[in-house]
């Protein structure tokens, strides 16, 4: 049995994956232009796109926390 056979993620923790692969490609992207002579440009751009996502995974993580703790009173 391979270990995808036994262990299956749920689509919360594959978009958790997905956000945090998204904001380390982004902090990727920040250290590659850290010399550009255009990097207050991309930056500008860049930051909200970085946020956003940050945004969206602590909202992912408070709702599995909500749903935990909603599950353990019942």
């Amino acid at each position: 049995m391979a270990y995808g056979d036994k262990y299956q993620e749920t689509p919360e923790q594959k978009e958790m994956f997905r956000l945090w692969a998204a904001i380390n490609q982004v902090e990727n992207i920040i250290q590659l232009t850290e010399n550009n002579a255009y990097k207050q440009f991309i930056y500008l751009h860049l930051n909200p796109v970085y946020y956003e996502l940050k945004r969206q995974l602590t909202n992912l993580e408070m709702t599995g926390i909500i749903t935990k703790q909603t599950q353990k009173e019942k």
